[in-house]
Order: C-alpha cells, then structure tokens, then sequence
C-alpha cells in the first residue's frame, strides 16, 4: 500500500470517529442524560431536573471538544503520512500535544463523572468509565507510538550520516 492510499485509510477512520463522536454528542448523551433525569415519563421537567440536565449536557459537550481537536491533529499527520514526512520532529509534536489534551480531558471527565455520581446525577457511570479507559488506552498508543517515531527519526538521520 502506498501512502496515499494509507492517508486515505487513515482519514476514513478519523472520518469514521467523528461521526461516532457526533452522534455521542447529538443522541447519546441527550438521551443518557434525559433517561437517568427523568426516566420513561414524558412529562414536562421540573426546574430542578432541566438545570440537572442542561448543566451534564454542557460538561459533556464541553469534554467532547479536545476529542474533536485531536481529530484535527490526526488529520494534519495524514497530510504527513502522504508526503511521506511522518517520521518528523514535527509529527512528534502534534502526537505529544494530543496526547496531553486527552490525559487533561480524560482528567477532567472523570472528575465531572465522579461529582455527578456523587450528587446521584449519573445512572450511567460505567458507561462513561469505560469511556476513560479507551481514552486511556489511546493515550498510551499515542506515547508508544511518538517513542517510537523519535526512534524512526534517529535511524533516519544514522544511516543518512553514514553515506
């Protein structure tokens, strides 16, 4: 496979994502968060379940958007893996800026997590652990995978030195 067709690989998944993502933040958590507020009944909310409810919409969305801007970031390396410029300093930078951006943002969605489960906000608390922990995971793959581009780019600049 060459790397255009590698870029465009890599695009549809980031494409791919973004929809998930969209979709996270259009249906899922609306409705997560109107089911556990006020269950089944269709009845009007009360002023107390609309400021529950409005105030874990906006932590959600809000949380959604560093995911949404490392997809930006995933973007521009596709740009990198088409010109064939991914073993680059430049591409470890933007792999390290996403990875801080996630710790934060999983940081941040936890602790939001943690204080709706404690004021009974959040029926659906291991749903959205679990969440983290791919979160996690994707993190660690971005830190694995920056060590070893460092370690691509030494080898590049090695063997150029020695012709």
């Amino acid at each position: 496979m060459n790397t255009v067709k590698l870029s465009l690989v890599v695009k549809g998944a980031i494409i791919a994502l973004g929809v998930c993502g969209l979709f996270m933040c259009i249906v899922w958590y609306p409705f997560s968060i109107s089911l556990s507020t006020m269950g089944v009944v269709s009845a009007k909310p009360s002023l107390s379940q609309s400021v529950e409810l409005w105030t874990q919409l906006a932590f959600y969305w809000a949380v959604s958007v560093p995911c949404f801007i490392v997809l930006i970031f995933a973007w521009k390396i596709t740009g990198a893996i088409k010109n064939d410029e991914v073993f680059s300093y430049k591409v470890v930078n933007i792999i390290k800026k996403s990875a801080t951006l996630l710790v934060i943002d999983i940081v941040v969605f936890l602790i939001g997590n943690i204080v709706f489960l404690a004021l009974g906000w959040n029926d659906f608390a291991i749903c959205y652990f679990i969440i983290a922990v791919i979160g996690l995971v994707v993190v660690s793959i971005l830190l694995v995978l920056s060590h070893f581009v460092i370690k691509a780019i030494e080898l590049k600049e090695e063997t150029e030195g020695l012709i």
